[in-house]
């Protein structure tokens, strides 16, 4: 009952009232990667010229609420501007971009934002522990922020975690039996990584769904491999099921926090070929470590007499591994192992009856419970990228003034190019007219995209002109092909225009 009242605190009772009206707002609930132009890489996703993010600008003060810990993410390139008047462009980081405001801090809470329309020039700075870049060109849509008088909007992430703690480790003496005890463990770090764990979708519809399958598997987990042979009874042993179940438990069920402060790590052909030196240390040392536990165990089990029957159980699942892998990876899908599937790798070679054993076992549940919440029940197989068109060859700009940047490239059908639409009201016509005319379903069609925003979209052509731009500043332009709805690589150009004669 404790907890569930300090989830509803949390989530679901904040109030926010219109200061000219007087009358009860909806709060918009965001994430921690929310923004208002779909996301910060290609631009498409608000179609030319940004006409699927209208409005670009209003009068109208939108209520929102920020959860937890936005401040803490380590990616530096998710907030732009702030300095200068308090705008940020349209694809920061809304709630991080509130933390370097000021209007909410690293607990989260309720503001206030507007969207101001098109900006020149946004200053980045340091404040509130977060860094925004400068943006030294055009946007065309800015965001600012304001304090919002709000009931209830205090999050209590910092008490649930250790009220759950305190109750659990309380629990083991009221003699509860070992299943009553795993599975009040397992439901509660399960539903403390869904609503405060900073998932992407934690949405209880999603969550309700998986619950019971996630039960399931614990039960199997805990009848099947280790709950009648290793567990001692609640009550023989409080202290250790508290010291060497609860802590290890909840150190790896934080474990998605990790990537706060480490680089990626995913465990995929493409993702190894890339991977990071940093993230090869660690996951040197990481397999350093397991390889010490696995001889560790294996050393028990050779005096007991087991590991001969263990081995042949995991040769067994190897052959059905690689049997089933070698039928299900082809031209369209390919292997993905996720890392809570460590934890079901490992949860049946822990068996010995030591504390060690239990520590490990509760590590590897919080793995696996941590997985399960976060992404579901994830498939081991994920459709491969689609064939990505050709990169353009040679963007470059082939004339600029002080007002226009013409670009130009090699195509197969070249194809003297249109004007694109210009800058301000023109640029949503001409993007609609270009949207209304219906794009053309050929190989060869080109994407132009200018500071994250899609300008021009068109078959075998070998150049864009952008009108109507600043003397002196400079401008981010993105060329690549487009097939089926597929972006190729996008090949980067920054060009400067010229400067006005004095």
């Amino acid at each position: 009952l404790l907890m569930g009242v300090l989830f509803y605190l949390s989530r679901f009772a904040a109030r926010m009232v219109d200061p000219l009206t007087g009358r009860a707002e909806e709060v918009q609930v965001l994430t921690c990667d929310s923004d208002v132009w779909g996301g910060n890489y290609a631009g498409l996703q608000c179609g030319l010229g940004g006409v699927n993010c209208l409005p670009f600008s209003t009068d109208r003060w939108i209520p929102a609420r920020c959860p937890p810990r936005c401040g803490w993410h380590n990616e530096t390139r998710e907030v732009w501007g702030g300095a200068d008047g308090g705008r940020y462009t349209g694809n920061s980081k809304l709630c991080k971009a509130a933390v370097h405001a000021g209007v909410v801090g690293q607990n989260g809470g309720c503001l206030r934002m507007r969207w101001v329309g098109a900006g020149h020039f946004f200053a980045g700075s340091s404040a509130h522990g977060v860094h925004s870049l400068t943006f030294p060109s055009w946007f065309p849509k800015g965001v600012i922020f304001a304090p919002a008088h709000s009931h209830l909007c205090t999050d209590f992430w910092f008490a649930i975690l250790p009220v759950a703690m305190l109750l659990l480790s309380l629990l083991p003496f009221f003699a509860p039996s070992r299943g009553l005890y795993w599975c009040a463990l397992l439901a509660t770090a399960y539903w403390y990584i869904v609503l405060e764990g900073e998932i992407e979708d934690a949405s209880l519809e999603r969550a309700l769904g998986v619950f019971p399958p996630f039960c399931a598997v614990c039960f199997f987990i805990f009848h099947w491999l280790f709950g009648r042979d290793v567990t001692p009874l609640p009550r023989h042993a409080p202290l250790d099921l508290c010291l060497f179940t609860l802590l290890p438990c909840f150190f790896t069920l934080h474990l998605h926090y990790f990537s706060f402060f480490l680089p990626t790590i995913q465990f995929d052909a493409a993702s190894i070929r890339n991977m990071e030196p940093s993230a090869w240390i660690i996951v040197c040392v990481g397999l350093f470590f397991i390889l010490c536990l696995v001889g560790y165990y294996a050393r028990l089990y050779y005096r007991t007499g087991v590991l001969p029957r263990l081995l042949a159980g995991y040769l067994f699942a190897a052959v059905c591994f690689v049997v089933v892998t070698a039928l299900a990876t082809n031209e369209n899908f390919a292997l993905h192992i996720h890392h809570y599937f460590i934890g079901f790798m490992f949860l049946p070679f822990l068996r010995y009856n030591t504390r060690l054993t239990m520590a490990l076992q509760a590590a590897m549940l919080g793995l696996v419970t941590n997985g399960i919440a976060v992404w579901g029940f994830a498939s081991m197989w994920t459709e491969r990228a689609e064939f990505k068109p050709a990169p353009v060859d040679a963007v470059h700009a082939a004339a600029l003034t002080n007002s226009s940047i013409t670009l130009a490239w090699n195509t197969t059908a070249a194809i003297t190019a249109a004007a694109g639409p210009v800058l301000g009201d023109s640029l949503l016509a001409a993007a609609a007219a270009v949207a209304a005319a219906g794009l053309p379903k050929v190989t060869n069609v080109f994407s132009v995209v200018m500071n994250n925003v899609e300008m021009l979209r068109a078959a075998d052509v070998s150049g864009y002109t952008a009108t109507g731009l600043l003397a002196d500043t400079e401008y981010f332009f993105c060329v690549s092909r487009v097939i089926q709805n597929v972006q190729g690589t996008c090949e980067k150009v920054m060009v400067r225009t010229a400067p006005l004669l004095s």
